[in-house]
């Protein structure tokens, strides 16, 4: 059975493209407001449970920054790693 995931979707205030945190090496797609809303239908069709800290503010926050996050055993969160056609 695969790990649980978490998908998490956090404010941005300029739009730089996907990146990775060097510090943490976790991916993010940086979306606009109709990509994040397209990532969260496909996330819960993937059966992961989504974490939403979107500011519901009109036109504050353009950009979203959105990555998915895989759950050990012990309920340690770490990046998930995609195969082959993921």
């Amino acid at each position: 059975m695969a790990d649980p995931k978490n998908f998490w979707v956090r404010p941005a205030m300029v739009e730089e493209g996907a990146f990775c945190d060097n510090t943490s090496e976790i991916h993010y797609d940086n979306l606009s407001e109709e990509e994040t809303e397209e990532a969260i239908a496909a996330a819960e069709a993937r059966d992961e449970d989504v974490i939403d800290f979107r500011d519901t503010g009109e036109g504050e926050n353009l950009r979203n920054n959105c990555t998915s996050m895989s759950i050990d055993a012990l309920g340690y969160e770490y990046p998930t790693r995609h195969g082959p056609g993921d």
